[in-house]
């Protein structure tokens, strides 16, 4: 039920159009070089022009934190388990390309 709530929150909190994100290297406070490149895909978190990093607190008191790119329609991407934003930069890279992508996770 908690997980629904928070996934709710999230989706208030995108439909209200009030975002105050900042730029992914701001939020991290360093660049990162991903392992493993994969050609056509961002090698850094720099590559990734306009990814940005935000959080919000629910109702409830908990700080969920998500990240966010592209224009068009939204999208709501919700990783299994603690799986966040950084796990699948690849995806949001890909799907920011056609959709206002937001993933919910962990900084």
């Amino acid at each position: 039920m908690k997980r629904l709530l928070r996934i709710a929150a999230l989706i208030t909190v995108v439909c209200s159009g009030q975002l105050l994100a900042d730029s992914a290297v701001s939020v991290l406070g360093e660049d990162y070089t991903f392992p493993a490149k994969i050609e056509g895909l961002p090698a850094r978190i720099s590559d990734f022009e306009g990814l940005q990093i935000n959080s919000f607190q629910t109702s409830d008191g908990v700080k969920l934190s998500y990240w966010e790119a592209g224009e068009g329609e939204p999208l709501i991407f919700l990783p299994g388990w603690s799986a966040g934003g950084a796990e699948h930069i690849n995806l949001l890279y890909m799907l920011s390309k056609k959709y206002h992508v937001f993933v919910l996770g962990n900084v």
